[in-house]
């Protein structure tokens, strides 16, 4: 399920905004008689960067080093307030190892914690959608043979993200702003009188079948 956030007026102070956002995640649980253990923060692909690299060390001191430095080539602002994380996919013997390395400004996974901790969840990690996608992949198919590859497509209502998995390792992330529901918009502009799209009936539009009409 979804939670929609009140409107605020453009003047209110962040932590009012932050508040009835809280307060509205926590009315939800509520009325759904939901209790929450342990939780996940997942942040959007679309606010976080994502990079598979292959740097010269197998010591994780070192890689430490690396991996700052070779984000920070991709933080085009703020580098002093960004959030480097990283983690070790694989180390190839002495010559190296594949990382996986996240990148992300302070805001964009503070203003999501606040509100959760505002509504008493205490996320115990972070991770980033894509990620998520690729864990999930390898929980419902762990017996992929390692050489093959693998494209993941999920397509949500906000967002579409594309992952990519060579030798068990994500490799590539990408994603886009556009999803079901700005399809929904975008056909209902287009479509004849009678032809309407709706989360409810999407399963009408076969795109495999070019005779496919919602009606």
């Amino acid at each position: 399920f979804t939670v929609p956030f009140p409107q605020s007026p453009p003047d209110a102070k962040p932590e009012t905004v932050t508040r009835a956002k809280s307060d509205a995640l926590k009315a939800a649980l509520k009325s759904r008689k939901l209790q929450v253990g342990e939780c996940i923060l997942v942040l959007p692909k679309n606010f976080v960067t994502v990079l598979h690299v292959f740097l010269p060390s197998v010591d994780d001191q070192e890689l430490v080093e690396m991996v700052r430095f070779e984000a920070q080539k991709h933080i085009h602002f703020n580098v002093e307030r960004h959030i480097i994380t990283h983690h070790v996919l694989s180390k190839e013997g002495v010559t190296g190892s594949h990382v996986l390395i996240s990148t992300a400004d302070a805001p964009v996974v503070e203003e999501p914690l606040s509100i959760l901790t505002g509504a008493g969840l205490h996320p115990f990690s972070a991770t980033v959608s894509s990620v998520g996608l690729f864990n999930l992949f390898k929980r419902l198919a762990p017996n992929i043979p390692e050489d093959q590859t693998a494209t993941l497509l999920h397509i949500g209502a906000w967002s579409i993200e594309m992952a990519l998995i060579h030798k068990n390792m994500l490799i590539f992330t990408r994603s886009t702003t556009n999803g079901l529901l700005k399809l929904i918009t975008d056909w209902n502009a287009a479509a004849p009188s009678g032809h309407t799209l709706s989360m409810e009936n999407l399963d009408a539009l076969n795109i495999a079948e070019s005779e496919s009409v919602p009606g």
